[in-house]
């Protein structure tokens, strides 16, 4: 499951324009630098969560809808994503599901299964970025370099359209070729509000012929989410639990 790449937003200019590299193009730069600056500012995040899957072969549509909370904290940042819903042919039905990362361990608990999956991945005191792009559990749309996206994708400011959430800049990033984002994605559409300067929806379309759409909604910057809400609740501790540390370290 991808969770989404992240630029900034500035106003839409009239003609799609693109960027290969810092400094070829000052109204892309702006939006790159606005988007970065205010990655830099988010501490904690709380946001109901829309995450539609389409599959173009089959036709088939699923959306799940949930809870998405985000946390900085040292060494590392935490979030949880909690699926509450499930919407598939017309048939709407409770689906609970959660994605659980601590820190140093990312847990997958599903109701339908009654089964836990808790992987480890950063040892213990190690510091990383588990949210880089093609890297990682989640990659979440907030703080994400600039130096990063533009390494990773050519980038245009495409005019808006009818279908656009209002007063939001539309990104087209087509992975560059060669890149491990080009193994998955052919094309993700960044949709970024014009007040937050963070993404509010993200379009993805997959080298697997899905199309996956991520939306937030009613996102809430620095709300001072309680390090307490970052767990699973009560009743998966009776569930079954699958346990996947990390290989010993090697080296010095």
């Amino acid at each position: 499951m991808w969770f989404m790449a992240g630029l900034a937003a500035l106003l839409v200019s009239q003609s799609a324009s693109s960027v290969g590299a810092p400094g070829e193009n000052e109204d892309l730069d702006a939006v790159l630098d606005r988007l970065e600056r205010a990655g830099d500012n988010v501490h904690d995040i709380r946001s109901s969560l829309v995450f539609e899957t389409f599959n173009t072969v089959l036709e088939d549509r699923i959306i799940k809808t949930g809870l998405l909370l985000y946390k900085k904290q040292k060494p590392n940042a935490m979030f949880l994503v909690r699926f509450d819903r499930i919407h598939q042919g017309g048939v709407s039905s409770e689906s609970r599901e959660w994605h659980l990362f601590d820190g140093r361990w990312y847990t997958e608990a599903r109701q339908t299964t009654r089964q836990v999956i808790k992987r480890e991945i950063v040892r213990e005191g190690e510091q990383i970025n588990p949210f880089e792009l093609g890297k990682g559990p989640f990659p979440l749309p907030f703080g994400q370099k600039k130096s990063e996206l533009v390494k990773l994708f050519d980038i245009e400011l495409e005019p808006p359209v009818a279908g656009d959430p209002p007063k939001t800049t539309h990104l087209r990033c087509e992975p560059k070729v060669g890149t491990e984002m080009a193994d998955k994605y052919k094309i993700l559409h960044l949709f970024v509000s014009d007040a937050l300067d963070l993404p509010i929806r993200i379009v993805a379309e997959q080298t697997d012929e899905n199309i996956v759409t991520v939306i937030f909604e009613k996102l809430e910057i620095n709300p001072a989410v309680a390090g307490s809400e970052f767990r699973l609740p009560s009743d998966t501790e009776d569930w079954d639990v699958e346990v996947e540390p990390l290989p010993p370290a090697t080296g010095p």
